[in-house]
């Protein structure tokens, strides 16, 4: 028996040599193939949704910065008033867009957001324009500067709401649906 086993004995070198190698199954390659394309067409597909979106942001800050959209918000008062009402409506105003100054470009701004100031500053001009008329009333004038405090107030609103959703407030959001 010994010598039986003897003649069957070969290197371990020959023997592992002797061995098949494994083939990959033959559809595993187009499979991973596909699946490399798809992520590259994803990889495109973002790569444009954020270049458009950069060159939106882009287009949006550079018309800020060549020519100021907003005139400034203060009214000429052509004589002072004597009515303590006006008088009251006139320094509101006043504090209101020293406060608006203060919160100054919003470091954090949503769609809503802008598009609520932006119906409230296009109100807010209406107002201005219609208050530099000089043949209004002292009734009308007291109702034009309360309808301006009030726009002044609601925008002033919106700024604490953009400073809290800078702040990391998640509440903030609740001040937009109330305006």
């Amino acid at each position: 028996m010994s010598e039986c086993n003897e003649a069957r004995a070969i290197p371990i070198a020959d023997a592992m040599q002797a061995l098949p190698l494994p083939q990959p199954p033959r559809d595993g390659w187009p499979l991973v193939r596909a699946r490399l394309h798809r992520r590259r067409r994803q990889r495109v597909v973002f790569a444009l949704a954020a270049s458009i979106a950069l060159a939106g942001v882009l287009g949006v800050m550079t018309s800020r910065w060549q020519m100021p959209d907003e005139p400034p918000a203060t009214v000429a008062v052509s004589a002072p008033s004597t009515d303590p009402a006006l008088q009251a409506l006139q320094h509101e105003s006043r504090e209101l867009e020293a406060l608006l100054a203060w919160s100054g470009e919003p470091w954090v701004d949503t769609g809503d957001s802008a598009l609520i100031d932006h119906e409230l500053n296009a109100r807010l001009q209406q107002v201005d324009l219609l208050l530099a008329s000089t043949a209004l009333d002292d009734d009308t004038r007291l109702l034009l500067w309360s309808e301006r405090v009030h726009l002044l107030r609601q925008r002033s609103e919106l700024a604490g709401a953009r400073l809290l959703l800078a702040d990391g407030e998640h509440s903030a959001g609740d001040v937009l649906l109330t305006l």
